[in-house]
């Protein structure tokens, strides 16, 4: 599969998802909800994000760690795992819209909604 992120209006490529991305992506997020300090928790975003974009790309689209905006950043590494969750979501989004769009689904829901009006004929 092909991933592609759009960051402050250009388009990067991102390599093929696999298992050491993930690792690499929940070890982040590990940091993020540690008690480390901030630094060390934007160090950790912006060099997986140059690991993944490429460090010239990430400096061009945001300076070096020093000079860049956390908000900016925080922004980067977002997008990043939106892009690579995005066929999953996009998986679960399709099933529910299956279990909604079902007859007996919709059966249920009346039902529901039949209770409820004998509820307050009561």
């Amino acid at each position: 599969m092909e991933y592609e992120v759009e960051l402050f209006g250009n388009t990067y490529h991102l390599p093929t998802y696999s298992i050491s991305i993930a690792e690499k992506l929940e070890k982040v997020e590990e940091g993020n909800r540690s008690t480390i300090d901030f630094k060390s928790k934007c160090k950790n975003m912006y060099n997986v994000c140059s690991e993944l974009l490429g460090s010239d790309s990430v400096t061009k689209a945001i300076g070096t760690l020093k000079e860049c905006d956390p908000n900016m950043l925080n922004i980067m590494y977002l997008e990043i795992c939106a892009t690579y969750n995005e066929p999953l979501n996009t998986y679960n989004t399709d099933g529910l819209e299956d279990v909604l769009n079902n007859a007996q689904f919709s059966k249920l829901l009346d039902l529901g909604k039949l209770a409820e009006k004998a509820k307050i004929l009561r």
